[in-house]
């Protein structure tokens, strides 16, 4: 039994000296800690701008596609020998000869309708005549007539397609795509010649429903956009009407839309935190720096411009993690 006690006091005495020790190092721990010197926290270094109202240009890079509905697809009326013909490539002016056809068959189809015309002219002069002393009936005059007008109206007719033989360039341009070659048979209604106009250039322009076009900048000119009314996969269609040469139809080439323009204060996208769907600013008073929540009117290229006035505000500008870390409250100094 006294074992068994001393053995207990023996454990307690243990217990209170490890307890004891314990005490004493968490104290002398904290007393060395003290003596260590607080780390200086040095201010962030930030830059600072002052925006004034301006007139300001606000403009975003899309494609558009170049159209032109002066091009024309010229195509034989009648079937032909093809003489002549101009290459792919060559360049035309109105009026120009673009290709000859083979008149042989046609002079010659002429020739035999003007024949069968003037012999017939002939029998109808004597029928006349017979007709005065009853020697003819009307019928038979009516059926003259009839052939002759029959004649005349296929001479006529030949006589214009003979115009057809020659294939004139309705407008200047290039010629873009040839479907014959000398010596082949051209077919009523089958493309001979394919010509891109020089002028008269236009460019689709495809936007979402978001972005309103105030107008198009292309090869550094500016000009108007209208609706078209229609859409493409969900984009709203626009056209321009530009003054250009050297362009391809069906090509597509980069643009910059409008979509701003007016007196505003631009700021640039490093001043702009967006948090949690919002955009915020964040403007020195002291030595700190302080959110203050912005309504965005329109982003450009350029940069931003927003419906509040702020030219009185001195505004940060720094990319996004500093800007996060100033809204700890950490100090600031504004860089001279």
């Amino acid at each position: 039994m006294i074992q068994k006690l001393f053995k207990r006091i023996i454990i307690l005495l243990v217990i209170a000296l490890i307890v004891v020790g314990g005490i004493i190092l968490v104290k002398s721990k904290r007393a060395k800690e003290a003596k260590i010197p607080v780390a200086k926290v040095y201010p962030i270094v930030v830059k600072t701008i002052q925006v004034q109202p301006s007139e300001v240009e606000l403009t975003l890079p899309y494609l558009a596609q170049i159209e032109n509905e002066d091009n024309v697809v010229l195509a034989s009326r009648i079937s032909a020998r093809v003489l002549y013909i101009k290459k792919s490539g060559d360049s035309v002016k109105k009026g120009e000869v673009l290709a000859r056809l083979d008149t042989t068959d046609l002079n010659a189809e002429i020739e035999s309708t003007k024949v069968s015309l003037k012999n017939l002219l002939k029998t109808h002069n004597r029928t006349l005549a017979l007709y005065r002393v009853k020697g003819a009936s009307i019928e038979q005059l009516q059926k003259e007539e009839s052939g002759i007008a029959s004649l005349q109206g296929k001479l006529k007719a030949l006589k214009n397609q003979l115009s057809y033989t020659t294939l004139l360039s309705p407008i200047s341009g290039v010629i873009a795509k040839t479907y014959a070659t000398e010596g082949s048979i051209a077919m009523p209604g089958k493309a001979l010649i394919d010509i891109s106009a020089a002028e008269g250039f236009s460019l689709l322009v495809r936007l979402p429903d978001d972005i309103k076009p105030k107008s198009i900048l292309f090869r550094e000119k500016e000009y108007p956009i209208r609706s078209l009314g229609s859409t493409f996969h969900g984009l709203n269609e626009y056209k321009a009407t530009i003054q250009s040469s050297h362009l391809s139809t069906g090509e597509t080439t980069e643009i910059k839309v409008l979509v701003f323009k007016g007196t505003a204060s631009k700021l640039p996208f490093d001043a702009i935190l967006d948090r949690n769907g919002k955009s915020y600013i964040l403007t020195i008073q002291k030595d700190h720096a302080v959110p203050k929540e912005i309504q965005i009117l329109q982003k450009g290229e350029e940069g931003i411009v927003t419906r509040e006035r702020l030219e009185t505000k001195r505004i940060v500008v720094a990319k996004p993690d500093i800007l996060l870390k100033l809204l700890t409250g950490i100090s600031v100094k504004v860089e001279e």
